[in-house]
């Protein structure tokens, strides 16, 4: 359902359909698949199919690490590292 959304999104294999993606991507973002949360932010980060979204980005993966997603936390440290900006974020997923 994620992969799916993201493949509709980025347009990577196939047809682009923006909205049919975002709709599969909020599906399994509603049923706390982990995985869909730093999947979606990265279409954020790099602007594949939807807006450059900063803010966004980091939004769907502070949902993710309260999800439970070490991935997402893994991912915003390092966003934070590249923005300079000191990371002390519990470390509570590992």
């Amino acid at each position: 359902m994620a992969m799916l959304g993201y493949r509709l999104i980025a347009g990577t294999h196939g047809k682009q359909d923006v909205e049919a993606g975002l709709a599969w991507m909020q599906k399994a973002i509603d049923l706390q698949y982990q995985p869909a949360f730093l999947w979606f932010a990265s279409l954020y980060r790099k602007g594949l199919g939807v807006p450059q979204d900063t803010g966004r980005m980091i939004a769907l993966l502070e949902q993710g690490i309260a999800a439970g997603s070490a991935d997402c936390e893994r991912a915003l440290e390092q966003v934070l590292k590249e923005r300079g900006v000191a990371t002390n974020l519990p470390s509570t997923l590992h």
